[in-house]
Order: C-alpha cells, then sequence, then structure tokens
C-alpha cells in the first residue's frame, strides 16, 4: 500500500472535519432562505416534537456547498489560504450516509455503512477510517417511542442550565418551510459564540447550520444545501469504493489515563515523556490520556474546562508536513507554527525529540502560553 503523506493544509482539514461531521450527522443542511410558505408560529418544544412524529422518508439527496470565514483579515497567512469553501453531493438512506466534495485541494469523499467512518482524499490514496462504538439496547418496549411535547420541554429545561435557547424562528429555507433555533453557551466557551441550526418543518431533516464567533454576526462555518430530495437512494450510491493501492489508516478511541497526577507523565508503551505542569496559562490540568495513531502511542493532556479547555497532544517527533506552510513562531525560545482563527488557536512545535500540538477555541496569546509551560 502507498505510504505518502498528507499535505493538505491544516485549514482544509478543519472544515473538512466539520463538513464530514455536519453530513454524517444530519444528512444536509441549507442557507439559503427563500420566499417559499413559512411554518405555524410554535413553541420550539411543540416545533421540534411537530418534527419528529412528521412523515418518514425514503431518503436523501442534497447539493451541499460549505463556506468558512475562520482566518481573521489580520492573519498573514489569509492571503495564502487556499480552502474558502466546498460543493458537493450528500447522499443518506437507511442508517448509511455518503458525502462527495470538490474542494481547491481536490475531491474528498466520505461514507458511514453503520459501524464505520470512513475519509478517503484521492490526493494521498489515504483513508481515515474510525469505528463507531456500538450502543446496547436497552430491550424496553417503547424505546423508540417520540417523546411528548412536555417531555422535550423538561429536556430543554435541562440543556437551558448551560446554555442559552432561542426560540422556534418560522422561515423558509432552501425551499421547505422550517425552524431556526440559535444557542448560545451560559458559560465561557473561549472564542466559541453561537450556533444556528435550521430543520424541515414537515420532515424533521435539519437544513442549516452555522458556527459564530463571539461578538460577530458573521458565520465562521456555514454548511448549505442548495437542492434537496426526498425518496430511495440505491445501496450502491452510499457504498464507498477505496481504489487498490489505498493506505487503510485506522483512528482509535483515546484511553483514558490517571488525569491529575503532577510533574512528568511516565510514557505508556511507546509515548513520549514530558513535563506536563499542574496548571498551564491560568487553567488547571483537567484530563491525561493516551492516543494510538498509525501505531504510535501519544498523550493528550487537557487544560481547563468544557468549550474553554486548550487541548495537548505530545508525540514523538514528526515532520512538519503541510504544517510547514504556517506562519512561525517562538513558543519558549523554540520555533513553531501557529494557526490563529476567528473560532481558535492551534500550535506547534517539537522539543526534545517530542513534537507538541496546542490547541483550543482560545486567542492564540492563550494557546502559546500553555505551549510554553510543556516540557
Amino acid at each position: 500500500m502507498s505510504r505518502r503523506s498528507s499535505s493538505i493544509r491544516l485549514t482544509g482539514w478543519v472544515g473538512l472535519v466539520l463538513v464530514l461531521m455536519g453530513a454524517l450527522a444530519v444528512t444536509a443542511f441549507a442557507l439559503t432562505r427563500g420566499d417559499g410558505p413559512k411554518p405555524p408560529k410554535r413553541s420550539l418544544p411543540a416545533a421540534i416534537h411537530a418534527a419528529l412524529v412528521g412523515p418518514r422518508v425514503a431518503g436523501v439527496t442534497a447539493t451541499v456547498t460549505f463556506q468558512q470565514h475562520l482566518l481573521p483579515n489580520s492573519s498573514s497567512f489569509a492571503s495564502q489560504a487556499s480552502v474558502s469553501g466546498a460543493t458537493g453531493r450528500v447522499w443518506v438512506a437507511g442508517g448509511h450516509a455518503r458525502i462527495r466534495l470538490s474542494t481547491p485541494m481536490g475531491t474528498v469523499q466520505a461514507a458511514f455503512d453503520g459501524r464505520r467512518i470512513t475519509l478517503f482524499v484521492p490526493r494521498t490514496h489515504t483513508a481515515y477510517v474510525f469505528t463507531v462504538p456500538a450502543h446496547r439496547s436497552s430491550g424496553h418496549a417503547g424505546h423508540h417511542a417520540v417523546p411528548s411535547t412536555a417531555q422535550i420541554a423538561k429536556a430543554l429545561a435541562r440543556v437551558s442550565r448551560v446554555a442559552v435557547l432561542s426560540g422556534a424562528d418560522p422561515g423558509n429555507v432552501a425551499g421547505r418551510p422550517a425552524y431556526t433555533v440559535r444557542v448560545s453557551p451560559r458559560h465561557d466557551a473561549g472564542l466559541l459564540g453561537a450556533a444556528e441550526l435550521a430543520w424541515d418543518a414537515q420532515h424533521g431533516t435539519p437544513l442549516r447550520f452555522a458556527i459564530y464567533p463571539k461578538g460577530s454576526s458573521t458565520a465562521a462555518i456555514e454548511l448549505a444545501v442548495t437542492k434537496i430530495h426526498y425518496g430511495a437512494i440505491p445501496a450502491s450510491t452510499l457504498a464507498l469504493h477505496l481504489p487498490p493501492g489505498t493506505q487503510i489508516v485506522p483512528v482509535h478511541r483515546p484511553a483514558k489515563q490517571d488525569a491529575k497526577h503532577a510533574g512528568a507523565v511516565q510514557p505508556a508503551q511507546a509515548a513520549p515523556s514530558i513535563v506536563a505542569p499542574a496548571t498551564a496559562a491560568g487553567l488547571p490540568r483537567t484530563e491525561l490520556r493516551t492516543l494510538d495513531v498509525r501505531g504510535h502511542a501519544g498523550r493528550l493532556v487537557v487544560y481547563g474546562h468544557g468549550l474553554a479547555a486548550v487541548v495537548v497532544l505530545a508525540q514523538p517527533a514528526v515532520k512538519a508536513g503541510g504544517l510547514a506552510q504556517l506562519p512561525t513562531t517562538s513558543v519558549a525560545g523554540t520555533t513553531g507554527r501557529v494557526l490563529e482563527t476567528t473560532l481558535g488557536s492551534v500550535v506547534r512545535f517539537t522539543r526534545g525529540g517530542v513534537t507538541y500540538t496546542v490547541a483550543g477555541f482560545q486567542p492564540v496569546e492563550t494557546v502559546k502560553n500553555v505551549a510554553a509551560a510543556l516540557n
């Protein structure tokens, strides 16, 4: 099998991963608002209930677009960024899904077969495979019963403890009567400001998704449907066929380890030995995990809580690859690479045979301060 490494820019990966997650999770999204019919005014619980009891569809076929405004205007990397958006097609039916995207970097495909998510990058002849954990059935009758409006209202009340929810705003999205809800975090979420989701009032299919930076009315990420069709889809259309010679890269879930002891972190298997202090940039260390990607063990450390946390990945030294195109920065005297976006920042540097990747929904200075505390 080919061993070519990916040279795709990090900005592209950020966008593509978000597109994949959105497409496989909710089938299709829409941004454009039309002048067509609108649904009646309802409370948020009533609108959600109406969508859940709506008529089922055999499948969904959609033409999608993706736009990103992640790079701030002041970023020296903004003028070099090659990924401003993507277009493609999405097919979903029977618990399976496939998406095909055309981007300035080339074509990318992804699929979910009920057990595995596969991301295929033809440009590098590589397929990344993640096995979705199986969920045990409760075995009780009515397990799949639609919750009542009162039950939905009770669940939303719990959500409201950590997030501010708008009402169900009636409108028309991509030619379909739809409701839109806006969600904003109540607690510190770093640079994350809000998210908006719209769904088909009749079928319950999500039709719009956008994420906004804190204090901004311009979405950092927008996913859109330009056309949508409901109907049966052949199984062959949903399948992702990998060409001969494709490199298969399993992606494993992190294994939880001791999280809160101070000082030097002892290696697990081939994991590097690092010093992760109890606090960094004023944030407490809250997690420590081992991570196995492509047969190499690393360390995943988390500073802070929730969406405001900063995550550190420490692994045996690796080449910069596509990250070599990012601007340089100094991390405690070591030269590294930095990506600053409207939603957060990423810093990568190598010291003592260990490569550190530090990221979070935080301003670049906060991420750099965490990075500077590591050894």
